[in-house]
């Protein structure tokens, strides 16, 4: 309990008063006064006050001293009350100077702090309803700032796609030597400039499905799926990437191993897990693909030999435009949106994406994700 205020006509009976309110907090376990009152609900009426009683309710002899200098001669304490709740108590003192309170100061008392409850009570509403509006205009607000992120980012990423696709075609012609002959450091530019497009193209399509995913625009084809099959044509479609950089790739998946997902959803996120395992791995590493079971969850486990994610940056790598200096999406190679939408996808799909990263010994990001159902 905390007393709110005293107070007093007399301003040298005021100081002592005040002088009482900080020497003498309220207690619950007090036997009388205002604690009692609070607990009970019921008013707490004191006709006569006698020394007899100062002394048996006083603290201390400077309790006592105080207490016998406001000149008390009744006093009565009243709940403050409103929709049947006991918001608090006001104890009213009569004073050497007054009469002693009666009956109908009693009743008084009691409809006045009733009223006070009331007052109480609508502030509290009051002010709670402006929170709740207050609340509400931010959220908005966010939803709209939001809103238009992602209509800023799906219109450039639809904007930029159509230049690359051009771009794509006119450099496979030049690769076909279509247009003519072309020298071996000709073919080596071309090349290159296929590899940035490529790069390119990747980036606008993550912005566009970060797009999707943030304004909830993807759609899911669940079905039946072997995850092994899922694995292999990743593995096929991204060996050469790794094999270039002289990756090891070691596959290692159980044929019998199922998932109720979406394969092109599947497909996808491998995509992405492997290209971050080419980024944390250096020439001669390994990169590991493995489906399994973890109890009744079916799991692939994609890691690498690599250097590792330091332990407090583990959990930032999936925040949307995350950047992992010298380990994972360097900023020349992606915005550090892979794994963010990789684990959306994830966690829409009823399953989850998650990473370890012992010291030292490279990581292994685990997808789970969810059981084919029993029939």
């Amino acid at each position: 309990m905390r007393r709110v205020t005293i107070v007093h006509p007399d301003p040298e009976l005021r100081a002592i008063a005040r002088e009482l309110k900080d020497g003498w907090p309220p207690r619950r376990d007090d036997p009388l006064g205002a604690s009692v009152v609070a607990r009970t609900g019921k008013s707490e009426f004191i006709p006569e006050i006698t020394d007899e009683f100062l002394v048996s309710v006083a603290r201390t002899d400077e309790n006592l001293r105080r207490l016998r200098a406001l000149g008390m001669v009744s006093v009565m304490t009243v709940p403050i009350t409103a929709r049947g709740r006991i918001l608090g108590a006001i104890t009213f003192v009569a004073s050497a100077e007054g009469r002693p309170f009666t009956g109908a100061d009693l009743s008084l008392a009691e409809e006045l702090a009733e009223r006070c409850g009331l007052a109480i009570d609508n502030a509290r509403l009051h002010r709670a309803a402006q929170d709740l509006v207050q609340s509400e205009r931010a959220r908005l607000s966010a939803e709209a700032e939001n809103q238009i992120k992602t209509d800023f980012l799906r219109t450039v990423s639809h904007e930029l796609r159509t230049p690359l696709n051009i771009m794509a075609g006119y450099l496979e012609l030049l690769a076909m030597e279509v247009a003519g002959p072309l020298t071996g450091l000709q073919h080596q530019y071309v090349g290159r400039a296929q590899a940035g497009q490529a790069q390119l193209l990747r980036i606008v399509e993550d912005m566009l499905n970060f797009a999707r995913l943030s304004a909830q625009d993807i759609e899911y084809t669940v079905t039946d799926v072997a995850l092994s099959t899922v694995v292999a044509e990743v593995a096929e479609a991204y060996r050469p990437g790794l094999e270039d950089k002289g990756l090891a790739v070691d596959i290692r998946c159980d044929p019998d191993v199922r998932a109720r997902t979406d394969p092109a959803k599947v497909w996808h996120i491998l995509m992405n897990l492997l290209s971050n395992s080419r980024k944390l791995t250096e020439t001669g590493g390994t990169v590991t693909v493995e489906c399994a079971l973890d109890g009744d969850r079916p799991v692939i486990r994609v890691g690498d030999s690599g250097c590792g994610i330091p332990e407090e940056k583990l959990e930032a790598v999936f925040e949307p435009f995350v950047q992992v200096d010298g380990t994972l999406t360097r900023p020349a190679e992606g915005m550090g949106l892979g794994l963010s939408i990789s684990r959306h996808l994830a966690r829409d799909m009823d399953g989850d994406l998650t990473v370890i990263s012992p010291a030292g010994e490279g990581c292994t990001f685990t997808l789970s994700l969810a059981p084919v159902p029993e029939v």
